[in-house]
C-alpha cells in the first residue's frame, strides 16, 4: 500500500507495529483517533496487482479499537475530532478472538488498539493486564500484522518510572516506539 504522506503516516508501514506509549491522561487515545481521522478523510490507496501489474484505487479502511472506553464516547471525541471522518471503524472489545472476526471481515488498512493493558486472549490462563497477557496480546498483535500485512498502532501507558509498563520484552518486541 502507499499511504498519504501526512505527518506521522510516514512512520507507517504494512505488517508493522508500532507501540506508542505516555502516561495515563496525556492524550494517547486522543491523538490515535484524531490520526486515524486525518488518514481517513478523504483517503484513497493505491495498490499495484504483481501479477497484472494493474493498479487500482480504493477508499482506505481504518479500524480504532477501544478495550475500554464505550462507543459513544469515542464517538463523541471523534465527532469533535474529525466530524467527516467515515472511513474509520469504531469497536469496542478487549477479547483479541473476537476482534480477529472483525479484522477479517473488514480487512483494514490500519489499526490502532488503545490499550494494551486492557486487552486479552482467553486462551491465555492469566489475568487481564498481567505481563503474560501483554506479551502474548503484543505477540499476537505483531503476528497478525506481519500475516496480514496491516499497519498496527498499539497504545501503553507508563509507570511511575516513565517505563513502559509490561515487561521490557514488550519494549524489546515491538517494531518502534513513538
Amino acid at each position: 500500500h502507499s499511504f498519504p504522506t501526512r505527518r506521522s503516516s510516514d512512520l507507517i508501514t504494512d505488517g508493522s507495529v508500532n507501540l506508542w506509549g505516555g502516561p495515563p491522561g496525556c492524550g494517547k487515545s486522543t491523538l490515535l483517533l484524531q490520526m486515524l481521522c486525518d488518514l481517513a478523510k478523504p483517503d484513497t490507496i493505491e495498490e499495484t496487482d504483481e501479477k497484472t501489474n494493474k493498479t487500482t484505487i480504493r477508499a482506505g479502511v481504518y479500524l480504532y479499537i477501544s478495550a475500554e472506553e464505550l462507543n459513544k464516547d469515542i464517538k463523541v471525541r471523534a465527532d469533535r475530532i474529525a466530524p467527516n471522518a467515515t472511513n474509520v471503524n469504531v469497536l469496542q472489545q478487549p477479547d483479541l478472538d473476537k476482534i480477529e472476526e472483525v479484522i477479517l471481515k473488514l480487512n483494514p488498512d490500519i489499526i490502532g488498539y488503545d490499550s494494551l493493558q486492557a486487552l486479552y486472549r482467553g486462551s491465555i490462563d492469566s489475568p487481564v493486564g498481567s505481563l503474560i497477557q501483554q506479551k502474548e496480546c503484543l505477540a499476537w498483535i505483531a503476528g497478525v500484522a506481519k500475516a496480514r500485512q496491516i499497519a498496527s498502532i498499539v497504545i501503553n501507558h507508563v509507570n511511575k518510572d516513565e517505563d513502559l509498563a509490561g515487561p521490557k520484552s514488550v519494549e524489546q518486541d515491538r517494531k518502534s516506539v513513538e
